[in-house]
């Protein structure tokens, strides 16, 4: 008589983070309870820790939701108050769905009608979750997440049929960007503005490039402490943020990039001025240096908000020879 003993593979033990996520989707289940309760496919996790879940879902009555649950018993819930809302558009788009502090500083997005591939951070490569499918299989989830709040845009590589385009996702909505704890100002010229300041540096045809340029000259005469890195990897740390938003430079090193002209973003960007703009203070519409100085000091032109630049060409004699920029900080 024989026998034949067979061995019986162990049981793979759950890590921290798959059994904070099955004790967070216990608790979502029960708080997300009612008319907010999760319709098929279920909780889809956002991002996970091992204290706990961001999810994401659509009710019965295709109503978006989201909600948190960490241990040792705190769980939110906040759903949309209308069906389909946002609506999903006939053209392709990112759209943005939850920008908040969960596991970390988590953005949650949308793709319609176009393929996301990557995502990148001024060149860094970011990890993308693809979180699931909602409004009828016409809106693809996916999430991205920072260590602390990060403000400014990632782009996003979307594609659509043979093509392959780039757009920009805000990290934080205007409004969230407005009612941020960043302290009040006292600031000259500003109102409730913190620090107003000025800086000049070399014309380019290319204003993005020449600001740029200035960035990278204003790094190398002071780093403030974060040496070894370029402005693009400045922009991508948590501290840097913090830094900037608690104090900053006054130095156009307290923007992550310049928006057009005609941009009205509420966030910590770098805006040149329209021609209208321009010939508000200088009605010839070609500045010199002592023409944007005695503006400023007068009050012709004024600094702009809290957390945000101005920049305009300044000539002479009749040719472009510097650019001027102008700006407040945002503590």
């Amino acid at each position: 008589m024989s026998a034949t003993v067979t061995a019986t593979p162990s049981a793979v033990e759950p890590t921290s983070n798959e059994k904070a996520v099955a004790w967070a989707t216990d608790h979502m289940n029960v708080a997300a309870s009612g008319a907010n309760s999760p319709a098929e496919p279920g909780l889809m996790v956002a991002a996970e820790s091992d204290k706990g879940a961001l999810f994401v879902w659509e009710t019965a009555d295709a109503r978006l939701c989201h909600g948190v649950a960490f241990m040792p018993g705190m769980t939110t819930v906040a759903c949309s108050s209308r069906p389909d809302s946002p609506p999903v558009e006939g053209k392709p788009r990112l759209v943005p769905l939850v920008r908040m502090m969960a596991t970390g500083w988590n953005v949650v997005f949308g793709a319609e009608r176009e393929t996301v591939e990557s995502v990148t951070c001024n060149g860094r490569s970011l990890q993308v979750r693809d979180v699931g499918v909602v409004a009828s299989g016409r809106r693809t989830v996916h999430a991205i997440e920072f260590p602390d709040l990060t403000v400014g845009k990632v782009s996003v590589q979307v594609r659509r049929g043979t093509r392959v385009v780039t757009e920009y996702l805000e990290l934080v909505s205007a409004i969230a960007y407005a009612a941020l704890p960043f302290g009040q100002f006292d600031g000259e010229g500003t109102g409730v503005g913190g620090n107003a300041w000025t800086q000049t540096g070399p014309y380019q045809p290319d204003l993005a490039a020449a600001f740029r340029q200035v960035q990278e000259r204003s790094l190398a005469e002071d780093d403030h402490g974060f040496g070894g890195r370029t402005v693009e990897e400045l922009w991508c740390d948590s501290d840097w943020a913090e830094y900037i938003f608690t104090g900053g430079t006054c130095t156009v090193l307290d923007f992550p990039e310049m928006i057009d002209a005609t941009d009205r973003n509420d966030g910590p960007f770098m805006r040149p001025l329209t021609d209208s703009e321009v010939r508000a203070w200088a009605p010839g519409g070609r500045p010199t240096y002592e023409d944007w100085d005695k503006a400023l000091d007068t009050g012709r032109l004024e600094f702009p908000d809290r957390g945000r630049g101005n920049c305009t060409v300044l000539y002479r004699d009749g040719w472009p020879d510097l650019i001027g920029y102008w700006g407040v900080t945002s503590d």
